[in-house]
């Protein structure tokens, strides 16, 4: 009898500080679990860990190591009121009290956890090992089994969840118009290619190398861009590398005028045009580079992306100084395209009216 009173009491004492853990995991915020690492850095890295990577795994060892703790209490109360002899000491009127001692103690500690989450780290990191030691084999197989039933979200269904949240802050207003355009369009960087924001190859500013800084220098397009490709033979597909603006202007004000820009040429990188822009952003970050020549497949030139294009599409709004003269130069390509389909659309038919006029004479 004495035997049971004492281990209902052990448990009792066991399911506070269950509660208390659990509270105490919820409160430990990043910026305590930051600066804790520099003094504990293991428990703070085993801390870090149940909160993500490990996290279904100690809820799941919370929730058994509560079934166990009820299960054991609502067994010694049927053992002692057995035993008893108090007519008003039922089996159902006992367990009745017991679960409702149960969530007071439970509360109890989930505001104790609350309150001194921080000062107890070193007790809730030892508790829990100790906790997720001893229910390993138990812990992984229910976490399976409910990873079966129930598997994770996919990461489509995390961007859709993400993607509403944002929508509906703001619609609350916890978030104002540019603050939801940045979100936007960065939740979509990474399914942006190359191709579909670099600047065309008819209207990139470009130059041969055996041009003249006394040449370039005259050109009114040079003060439009702070870089631009140089390139030899035929066309812009034999591109060797870039020119800096700057570069130019120094060496026309030093009286190198005569100088060729293949003496002022700098090694340009390539990149195909379906890479994404987060992967492009990580190149330019990486090679400290702002241009890179964009290639197609059978390593023709495509075009140019810029380190300005890049920030544009993640902050969707156009960078513009006072130098552009031409905000969307992607703009002015279709512009330029349809203007010269246009013009041969009318020039094909103006020939075949005239081929018609003559045959109508030919049959007079």
């Amino acid at each position: 009898m004495l035997l049971s009173i004492a281990i209902l009491i052990f448990l009792f004492v066991f399911i506070t500080i269950n509660a208390l853990i659990r509270s105490s995991l919820s409160e430990l915020s990043p910026a305590f679990l930051d600066a804790y690492e520099a003094i504990k850095p293991e428990r703070a890295k085993y801390l870090i860990s149940l909160r993500s990577t490990k996290a279904a795994t100690v809820r799941m060892t919370l929730l058994i190591t509560d079934a166990f703790l009820l299960l054991g209490i609502g067994s010694l109360i049927f053992v002692i009121t057995s035993k008893t002899s108090i007519p008003f000491l039922s089996e159902i009127s006992s367990l009745f009290f017991a679960l409702m001692f149960v969530v007071l103690l439970k509360t109890i500690g989930s505001a104790i956890g609350e309150r001194s989450a921080e000062k107890l780290t070193g007790f809730t990191f030892y508790i829990v090992k100790f906790s997720s030691a001893l229910l390993f084999p138990i812990t992984l197989l229910l976490v399976r089994f409910a990873e079966i039933l129930n598997p994770p979200p996919s990461g489509s269904e995390q961007r859709e969840e993400f993607d509403a949240l944002v929508d509906t802050a703001r619609e609350e207003g916890t978030l104002d118009d540019g603050e939801y355009r940045i979100f936007k369009s960065i939740m979509n960087f990474s399914e942006i290619r190359v191709a579909d924001i670099m600047t065309p190859r008819s209207v990139v500013f470009s130059c041969t190398s055996d041009k003249t800084v006394a040449e370039v220098a005259m050109m009114p397009e040079l003060l439009m861009y702070s870089r631009f490709p140089v390139w030899e033979g035929d066309s812009i597909d034999g591109v060797i590398g870039y020119a800096l603006t700057k570069d130019v202007l120094r060496a026309a004000l030093d009286g190198r005028r005569s100088r060729t820009l293949d003496k002022l040429v700098r090694e340009v990188y390539y990149i195909p045009d379906n890479a994404s822009l987060e992967k492009t952003l990580e190149q330019f970050l990486q090679r400290r580079q702002h241009l890179f020549v964009v290639v197609d497949e059978y390593g023709g030139i495509e075009g140019l992306i810029t380190m300005e294009d890049v920030l544009e599409t993640m902050l969707g709004t156009e960078i513009v100084d006072e130098a552009d003269r031409v905000v969307d130069l992607r703009a002015l390509a279709k512009s330029r395209r349809d203007k010269r389909v246009s013009e041969y659309q009318s020039h094909g038919q103006y020939h075949k009216q005239e081929q018609e006029s003559e045959d109508t004479n030919v049959e007079e």
